[in-house]
C-alpha cells in the first residue's frame, strides 16, 4: 500500500511540475535566449515551484526504481502522468479537448491495465 502511495504521490508532483512550468511560462515571451531572459525565467514564482515538484518527483521515482522493475513503472508513471497532464490542462488551463486526445486517454488506460496485470 505504502508504494501505490508513492505512486501517486510521484505522479501528481510531477503534473504539479508541469503544470507550474507551463503556468509560469505563459506570461513570459521568448523571442531570443539572453541574459536577462534566463533571469526572468528562473525569478517566476510558478518556475521555481515547477523546479522544487520536479525534484520531488525524481526523489521519489528514483524510489519506485528499487522498488519496481523499470519495464513495470517506467509505462506505468509515464502514461499515468500523460493522462493526469491531459486533464489538469483541460480544466485548468483551458486547453483544448479532441476526440483524439480521448482515444488516446482511453488506449494508454487499457495499456496500463495490461501492464499491471
Amino acid at each position: 500500500m505504502f508504494k501505490i502511495f508513492i505512486i501517486i504521490c510521484a505522479l501528481f508532483s510531477n503534473v504539479i511540475a508541469q503544470f507550474s512550468l507551463r503556468k509560469g511560462m505563459m506570461d513570459i515571451d521568448i523571442n531570443i535566449v539572453s541574459f536577462s531572459k534566463l533571469l526572468e525565467i528562473i525569478s517566476s514564482s510558478y518556475v521555481l515551484l515547477g523546479l522544487l515538484f520536479y525534484g520531488i518527483s525524481f526523489t521519489l521515482y528514483v524510489y519506485l526504481l528499487s522498488k519496481f522493475e523499470l519495464s513495470f513503472i517506467y509505462p506505468i508513471t509515464m502514461s499515468a502522468g500523460f493522462v493526469l497532464l491531459l486533464i489538469f490542462s483541460v480544466l485548468l488551463l483551458d486547453e483544448t479537448f479532441t476526440l483524439s486526445k480521448l482515444i488516446g486517454i482511453i488506449l494508454v488506460s487499457a495499456g496500463i491495465i495490461v501492464i499491471t496485470l
